[in-house]
């Protein structure tokens, strides 16, 4: 009878795996529908570029400076992977 238990809650737990990863596969789909990933590649680096350059120098120390880069990186390499899963 456990066992019974265990095994459907592992089924539940999986099927919710698998709608969540389809959920992921289809936001990137549509991501890329409208825009190639040469063009979101691009048009994250003007982003990045443009907030470094436009914000209040006095009103961001060197690590707050670092931690947007970090997360710009962080999206280039989410951008760079995302077409691989595709097939893009």
């Amino acid at each position: 009878m456990r066992n019974n238990k265990k095994e459907k809650r592992a089924r539940r737990s999986e099927h919710r795996a698998q709608q969540r990863a389809a959920l992921g596969v289809q936001v990137i789909t549509e991501f890329y529908e409208h825009y190639d990933p040469k063009e979101a590649m691009e048009k994250l680096w003007d982003m990045f570029h443009h907030s470094m350059i436009c914000i209040d120098r006095d009103g961001i120390n060197p690590h707050e400076m670092g931690e947007h880069f970090f997360f710009y990186d962080q999206l280039r390499r989410l951008l760079q992977g995302a077409p691989g899963i595709l097939g893009v």
